[in-house]
């Protein structure tokens, strides 16, 4: 689906005015909802958490006076997390912005919202859906793997703007505990170019408890027999680190276009794991992807 096909041309001017047809927020949740059944948030939960700062920003002059944000990128993501294969991705976007630096927004799928009023700091509960990231992906060996399920995460984040800079820290943990708590920390630095056009630098790394290892990278004796890879603990530990960067550019009051990339490096036990090491997975994980962004 197209991020434009939420709306209609208002017959007055065609050319310039949209009118939305249905709730932004339902027809972006309903639009998750279908994205997500493809089964790709399992290997983009963190990916780009690092960034989320960015996105939550002083709206810029260009897109001024502008409340609600509604959006669709497309890219190519790792068939699960430390996989040597790639598949596409479709990440549905909305903001609303309620005042006073508040915000709710849902990104591919995580939803959370920032409840300070405050220019400086950020806090915010956290829900995020993960499918199970060994469900029909490409290697036969990982195929076979019976994976840990899908997972609803819930947890919360704090975050700081300071000029340019940005900071971020998100926990998140299962809700059926089995699958452990992830935690993260992101921070970068944001350049603007022009009023429309800026990019963010930014770092990430991420520290995954024992039960979350185990359910993502461990191997235990049945999965070892029905998928022929060894058997392995994965303790707790961090998982990775990561660069990324993202353009983005507002092309009119109403539209934004970005693009973003990261390279993730898988370490200590998530790296030495049999579904991302010899010639099943690879510790170098790459993210890429473009979104349309428009604003009403």
């Amino acid at each position: 689906m197209k991020p434009f096909a939420l709306f209609i041309k208002n017959g007055r001017n065609p050319m310039v005015t949209l009118k939305p047809v249905v709730s932004p927020l339902t027809a972006t949740l309903l639009l998750a909802a279908v994205v997500n059944s493809t089964g790709w948030a399992g290997a983009l939960d963190s990916a780009t958490s690092g960034q989320d700062e960015y996105d939550s920003q002083p709206i810029s002059a260009t897109t001024a006076n502008k409340i609600y944000s509604v959006g669709l990128g497309v890219g190519a993501i790792p068939d699960y997390l430390g996989s040597q294969n790639y598949k596409a991705a479709f990440i549905p976007y909305f903001n609303a912005a309620l005042g006073a630096n508040r915000y709710v927004r849902l990104r591919g799928a995580t939803l959370d919202a920032n409840l300070l009023g405050d220019r400086t700091w950020l806090l915010g509960p956290v829900v995020q859906y993960r499918p199970d990231p060994f469900n029909d992906v490409k290697n036969n060996h990982v195929d076979h793997l019976n994976g840990p399920g899908s997972a609803i995460n819930v947890g919360g984040f704090v975050g700081a703007r300071f000029d340019a800079w940005d900071l971020r820290l998100q926990v998140v943990g299962d809700t059926k505990g089995n699958q452990g708590v992830l935690t993260t920390l992101g921070g970068g630095y944001n350049l603007a170019f022009n009023p429309a056009l800026k990019l963010r630098l930014g770092l990430e790394t991420s520290y995954g408890s024992g039960e979350y290892m185990s359910a993502y990278f461990g191997i235990n004796a049945a999965n070892a027999t029905r998928s022929g890879l060894k058997t392995y603990d994965a303790d707790a530990g961090f998982r990775d680190v990561g660069l990324n960067a993202r353009l983005a550019y507002d092309w009119t009051r109403d539209w934004t276009f970005r693009a973003d990339a990261m390279y993730m490096r898988l370490v200590g036990d998530a790296a030495d794991s049999p579904v991302a090491s010899g010639d099943v997975g690879s510790k170098n994980q790459f993210f890429s992807a473009v979104s349309a962004i428009y604003h009403f």
